[in-house]
């Protein structure tokens, strides 16, 4: 399973449960817990690694594994961790519903789209009045303001936005534009809507799922370091006096 970008902690849960942990022991609870998380399934029962993952010695893992096994439902081969199973499922399932109706409304579209076509170029009605005056010929020589595609299920906010960051880029908007945008925000699990949004949050002139990806990758590899080393700073502070990260004004 691909690496979430982030992880569900009820704070107020959390505290209650973990009021008697010392904070070093928060600190290795919450690497085990991010690492269970970034990897989508259950801990491998091994000492070595579960102390490497919490960031201790083997000594000092021997020291704390009891206490911080309470969290856990530990086999012959895991340590499994119910709560974060139940949200991992719920996550996933609904990425998986968002995924299969962007795919269902890209397919729609286009089954759609090459109909509407082809009735708008060849369809004539047999009982239109093909009688022409004077009046009628001057309506039809005035030149029609050419409308910007746009697709079905996006709301008017989202596409004005979209359509004045087009403008400032001086890039058209064309049905072939706006697929190639869906194919890729399909690829991320996301909605064409979505990903219209998220060009216009990042000024970004195309859409690739690649960008998406890279992102969520720098934000959680950015979001480990921190919660690492806060943990060991927290850790350092205890034993010395000094001010903990969260007393920092």
């Amino acid at each position: 399973m691909a690496a979430l970008p982030y992880i569900q902690l009820y704070v107020a849960d959390y505290l209650a449960d973990t009021a008697h942990l010392t904070t070093i022991q928060h600190g290795a609870y919450l690497l085990l817990i991010m690492n269970y998380w970034q990897r989508g399934k259950p801990l491998k029962n091994c000492n070595e690694r579960l102390a490497n993952v919490a960031r201790m010695s083997n000594d000092d893992w021997s020291k704390n594994k009891e206490i911080l096994s309470e969290f856990f439902t530990i086999t012959d081969e895991e340590w499994i961790h119910h709560r974060i199973d139940s949200d991992l499922n719920s996550v996933m399932n609904k990425s998986t519903k968002a995924r299969a109706a962007g795919k269902a409304s890209a397919a729609k579209r286009l089954n759609e789209r090459p109909t509407n076509v082809e009735k708008t170029l060849n369809h004539t009605d047999t009982d239109t009045d093909t009688d022409t005056d004077t009046d009628t010929d001057k309506k039809d020589n005035i030149p029609q303001k050419k409308q910007k595609y746009k697709p079905d299920g996006i709301s008017a906010t989202v596409w004005n936005d979209f359509v004045t960051h087009r403008k400032a880029k001086k890039a058209p908007i064309t049905e072939t534009v706006i697929k190639r945008i869906e194919i890729e925000a399909i690829k991320t699990g996301w909605t064409l809507e979505q990903a219209l949004a998220e060009m216009c949050a990042r000024n970004w002139q195309g859409f690739k799922s690649e960008w998406v990806e890279n992102g969520k990758n720098n934000a959680r590899n950015n979001n480990n370091q921190k919660s690492a080393v806060e943990a060991i700073y927290d850790g350092f502070a205890k034993a010395t006096g000094s001010p903990k990260v969260s007393e920092w004004d």
